[in-house]
């Protein structure tokens, strides 16, 4: 990997990026005192060290599964200084507002719900930072169908919620419990999958109960159509899509212990188990049904034998959906294959036989099985902060947290300037409309394997540059401002390493004399080839050249100079934002934005 790492970079570095063209205070940290846990529990992992824990591994952290997070220099330095035990729970939360990792002066509502931030967003509350222009794409209708993405999007993006629970939100959405509107799920009965998921994981509930509260979402029976699933006259009528999916993809049993009777015993009773579920679907000018009723008149009404124990007879399918996910939650399958699903999912793509062992043992550890939990523990554990870890990213992944780091402050959300689904869609990817249906998401190797999508990626650095590139917004009083987050009196080398360590996240270890020298020269707004030497702006300089006497010079007085980031005179304060955007389209179209590595 690294060899062929190498190469693509030397290539881009090569080619230059010659097609590159295109408020307020600083928020307030505050204390977040409602974290759930704030103890971790003893597990398996081993604790990365106090000294091995600094602002790089902090980042890591906040790139992986916070896309990049919105969190200060200053708050990041605070969690560097702590214990990586004690910055840890402060980090990751599940709370609706996490005012460390994302700080604002806005007043926002404290929810994680998608539905009802999409109604804060369209609505006219004196609060609401979007544009009245812009207010009508979450306007909350059943039939707006492109209100998911839009509000996801916007919750990930917007200062003062929490891009980790949203994060986590779309693993359960558009992988783990996969529901797809390409399906004809419509978009409430999606954004009441989503959100009722998330109220789960707010309370820090068990995880066996956030599985259950997922079957019991009135989209997924739409999605698999166990809502006309019925007995009647003493016969079973209806489907096992979902009966075979619970166990399988909700819960990770294959059904490999005792492959007959899960397919002729298990599969056919957890069927049964599914009667009576109604979520009636659209009809006319009806919409579908957002939650499930649970009916009894049409519910089997004996008890089941499912995963080898027996399942009490009930009224109604609800309270055996969450027996069933008791008990499969303990299931020999599930304990090996979830907790490696989840790591998977969002850390590493390549996990060292070792690292699987720790990742099953601290799962069953877990008397309470807390997905937060696990996921702090394991974010500042050695198996994570692993010179062995590699996670490719995703379209999603990658985009999102490029343009998540693209935003300085709610302000740049006003008039979709950083229109993150218009340009995934440039990858044929959209969130809410997984590419393998309930089989989940384009995963990051799907993505890194794919050169196609290397081209694109290039291709908006340079043709459609004006993304990372816009200073101002016709007939608004818009204006971009690096300054709001740079520190002032920064050289331009300080400038350059602070781009590269917040868009890559690696401490600046891949931040070598090539990449230096390209974006010192566009932070001087030229090309390399241009700046060094402007009758020949097309020559290539391998290594030996710019470390030569003469260019060493000239690009060491380069880098020395400041910027106008924070100058009184506008047309130098936008002339330096627009080449910082010229150094960001040259960062994010190096191979690097495609993996992360553990050090």
């Amino acid at each position: 990997m690294r060899r062929k790492k190498n190469i693509l970079i030397s290539l881009l570095l090569t080619l230059g990026l010659s097609g590159c063209g295109g408020g307020g205070a600083t928020p307030t940290e505050e204390e977040n005192t409602t974290a759930i846990p704030n103890v971790l529990p003893t597990t398996s992992f081993i604790t990365v060290s106090d000294t091995a824990w600094n602002t790089t591994a902090v980042e890591k952290v906040l790139d992986t599964f916070a896309y990049g997070g919105h969190a200060t220099q200053t708050q990041i330095q605070k969690w560097a200084d702590m214990t990586p035990k004690e910055a840890i729970v402060q980090m990751l939360t599940f709370d609706a507002q996490n005012k460390l990792l994302s700080p604002t002066t806005s007043t926002l509502p404290n929810t994680p719900s998608l539905e009802a931030l999409s109604t804060f967003w369209s609505g006219d509350d004196a609060n609401n930072f979007i544009t009245p222009d812009e207010r009508s794409r979450y306007t909350v209708k059943f039939d707006a169908w492109s209100l998911p993405k839009e509000s996801w999007s916007l919750a990930v993006m917007t200062r003062g919620l929490n891009p980790f629970a949203h994060k986590v939100g779309l693993w359960e959405s558009n992988y783990h419990m996969s529901i797809n509107q390409d399906s004809g799920v419509f978009p409430l009965p999606l954004l009441h999958h989503y959100d009722n998921i998330l109220q789960k994981l707010l309370t820090n509930s068990p995880y066996e109960e956030v599985i259950a509260q997922g079957a019991k979402n009135a989209g997924v029976a739409h999605q698999y159509g166990h809502n006309k699933n019925l007995f009647t006259e003493g016969q079973f009528k209806g489907n096992e899509d979902f009966a075979r999916e619970y166990h399988q993809l909700f819960l990770g049993i294959l059904g490999l212990y005792d492959p007959t009777y899960h397919e002729n015993t298990a599969i056919p009773n957890t069927a049964r188990v599914l009667t009576d579920i109604q979520a009636k679907t659209r009809s006319g000018d009806t919409p579908p049904d957002t939650e499930v009723t649970f009916g009894s008149v049409f519910h089997y009404p004996a008890s089941l034998d499912i995963l080898k124990n027996t399942i009490a007879s009930s009224p109604t399918a609800q309270q055996q959906l969450d027996d069933i996910a008791k008990i499969g939650i303990v299931h020999a399958e599930s304990l090996d294959n979830l907790p490696v699903m989840i790591i998977e999912h969002f850390a590493d793509d390549n996990l060292s036989t070792a690292s699987i062992a720790r990742i099953r043992a601290t799962w069953r550890g877990l008397e309470t099985k807390s997905l937060l939990s696990f996921l702090q523990s394991y974010a500042i554990s050695t198996d994570f902060h692993n010179a062995n870890r590699v996670k490719y990213q995703s379209s999603i992944a990658r985009t999102m947290s490029v343009f998540n780091k693209m935003v300085v402050d709610n302000s740049d959300l006003n008039y979709q300037i950083y229109n993150f689904n218009y340009y995934l869609s440039k990858e044929s990817i959209e969130t809410f409309h997984p590419i393998h249906d309930v089989f989940g998401h384009q995963t990051g190797l799907e993505a890194s394997d794919n050169s196609n999508l290397f081209q694109i990626n290039y291709n908006r650095s340079t043709e459609s540059a004006s993304l990372f590139t816009q200073k101002t917004k016709r007939d608004t009083t818009w204006e971009k401002d690096w300054g709001k987050l740079i520190p002032e009196n920064s050289t331009i080398e300080e400038i350059g390493l602070w781009l590269w360590k917040r868009f890559i996240a690696d401490g600046g270890k891949n931040y070598g004399i090539l990449e230096k020298a390209h974006i010192s020269a566009l932070l001087n707004g030229k090309d390399l080839g241009y700046f060094l030497n402007v009758d020949d702006p097309l020559h290539i300089y391998t290594l030996e050249e710019l470390t030569s006497d003469a260019l060493a010079i000239k690009l060491h007085d380069a880098e020395v100079s400041s910027m106008k980031l924070h100058s009184s005179d506008s047309t130098e304060r936008q002339t330096a934002n627009y080449r910082v955007g010229l150094a960001i389209a040259f960062i994010v179209a190096t191979p690097y934005i495609y993996v992360q590595e553990g050090l």
